[in-house]
């Protein structure tokens, strides 16, 4: 008896059949949509700023030290690159700092634009008054920041008795800031995120 044969085409095909399994189309070029992204980038990535202390006149015993004005202010900011990206048209995008700042981007935007690249300099971008707690607990060996957290009390202790020695301590806070921005088609929007958190971090380091 002759052996039959049967083409790979045919066979995959009756395959494809019997299963239910559909096969992939190839795309055609011009169907092909352009990819929509909204992305904030710390700028450097990651950061070591410090915060002064000085001598506090307050009379009150536990109060050795205070954070010297506008210290913690300035270490909470922070420089990002924003990028965003649309097929058709990018129609609104805005920032807001950790300090609840809105910073809105639509001056740069117009009908035809469909990304946008640009820096943004010196964002509130983590806490300034959880920054000074910290830096006075550390110094005034207080435990305000540690909230009853007994591995936080822990790891305070540990730079309570580095600043001691050494009169400075430092150590790693966390932080972001949040992106929102809407792509259009002219008509409705693509892709749109509001208010999607892009994290950094930062070292602090509490210095006299």
């Amino acid at each position: 008896m002759k052996s039959i044969r049967i083409p790979a085409a045919l066979f995959l095909l009756a395959i494809t059949l019997c299963t239910g399994t559909a096969i992939a189309q190839p795309q055609i070029p011009g169907n092909i949509k352009a990819k929509e992204s909204f992305t904030l980038t710390p700028d450097p990535v990651f950061t070591t700023v410090s915060v002064a202390l000085e001598d506090d006149p307050d009379p009150d015993p536990k109060k050795v030290w205070k954070v010297v004005a506008g210290s913690a202010e300035n270490a909470a900011k922070l420089s990002w690159k924003v990028d965003a990206r649309c097929g058709v048209q990018l129609q609104s995008l805005s920032v807001k700092d950790a300090a609840g700042g809105n910073h809105s981007l639509n001056e740069f935007l117009t009908s035809t634009t469909k990304n946008l690249q640009k820096p943004l300099v010196n964002l509130p971008s983590f806490s300034a008054q959880f920054i000074k707690q910290l830096c006075l607990d550390i110094a005034n060996v207080t435990f305000v920041t540690a909230q009853g957290d007994a591995e936080k009390k822990e790891a305070l202790e540990d730079l309570q008795d580095a600043f001691e020695d050494n009169l400075e301590a430092e150590t790693t806070v966390d932080g972001g800031v949040f992106l929102s921005g809407r792509c259009t088609n002219g008509v409705n929007a693509t892709t749109s995120v509001t208010d999607k958190k892009f994290p950094a971090k930062t070292v602090i380091r509490c210095i006299r």
